[in-house]
C-alpha cells in the first residue's frame, strides 16, 4: 500500500509539472503568436529562428533573450515536455509545424495559421 501511494504522488507531481510547462508555453506563444516558432529536439522552443547554435546552447538553461542584427530571440526550455508534447501542444495553439525546408537546420519550424 505505501509504494502504491508513493507511485500516485510521484504521478501526480509529475503531472503538476507537465501542466505548468504548457501553461509556460501558452503563455510564451500568447506574447507575440505572430512570430515564427523553431522547436528543438532539447525541448527547448525559440521565437524566431535566426540566431546561431550558442544561443540555443545558453537557452538549454532557461528562459533567455538574445538581440542581434536580425532582432530579438526568445527562448525557452521546457524539459517536462517532449518535442512531440510541444509539437502537438503547438498544434492546438493554432500553428502549422513542418521540419525546417533547409537540411542543415535542426528543429521544426511552426507559423500561425
Amino acid at each position: 500500500m505505501f509504494s502504491t501511494s508513493n507511485q500516485q504522488s510521484s504521478t501526480n507531481s509529475t503531472s503538476s509539472k507537465r501542466h505548468q510547462a504548457i501553461q509556460r508555453l501558452e503563455q510564451f506563444v500568447k506574447e507575440d503568436d505572430s512570430a515564427k516558432y523553431v522547436i528543438y529536439s532539447e525541448n527547448v522552443i525559440c521565437r524566431n529562428s535566426a540566431f546561431n547554435a550558442a544561443s540555443k546552447v545558453e537557452a538549454e538553461t532557461g528562459e533567455k533573450e538574445v538581440t542581434g542584427k536580425t532582432g530579438k530571440l526568445s527562448c525557452v526550455n521546457l524539459k517536462e515536455l517532449d518535442k512531440t508534447e510541444i509539437f502537438s501542444e503547438m498544434q492546438k495553439l493554432g500553428f502549422f509545424c513542418v521540419l525546417a525546408a533547409d537540411p542543415k537546420k535542426d528543429g521544426i519550424e511552426c507559423r500561425k495559421i
